[in-house]
C-alpha cells in the first residue's frame, strides 16, 4: 500500500493530508475527513482498509482542526465555512488527479 502526502492551497493556507491507495491510477475515490478536535491520523484506519478494497482514499486535516495538524491556521479561526471550503479545495485537487 502507498501512503503519499499531498497538500493544496486553500487561500493563503495549506491543507495537507495523505493519499492511500494500493496502485497509483486505480481506484474511486474517497475523501475522509475528520471531526471535532481531531485529525486526520484518527482516519489511518479507514483510510488503509477502504484502500485495500480497491479505493484511492484522501485523508486531510482541516485548517486550524486539531492538534498536530498538517494543515495551516488557528482553531479559534475554524468555522463550518472555512471547513466547507477546504473540503471543496480538496474534492479539486482529487477532481484534478482523475
Amino acid at each position: 500500500m502507498k501512503k503519499n502526502y499531498f497538500s493544496c492551497k486553500n487561500g493563503q493556507f495549506t491543507i495537507g493530508g495523505y493519499e492511500y491507495r494500493i496502485d497509483k491510477g486505480n481506484g474511486i475515490p474517497v475523501i475522509l475527513s475528520h471531526g471535532c478536535m481531531a485529525n486526520q491520523k484518527r482516519l489511518k484506519s479507514y483510510a488503509e482498509y477502504s484502500a485495500r478494497l480497491g479505493y484511492a482514499v484522501f485523508t486531510y486535516d482541516f485548517c486550524g482542526g486539531g492538534l498536530m495538524s498538517k494543515s495551516d491556521g488557528k482553531f479559534r479561526d475554524m468555522s463550518l465555512d472555512t471547513e466547507k471550503r477546504d473540503l471543496l479545495c480538496v474534492m479539486d485537487y482529487v477532481a484534478r488527479l482523475i
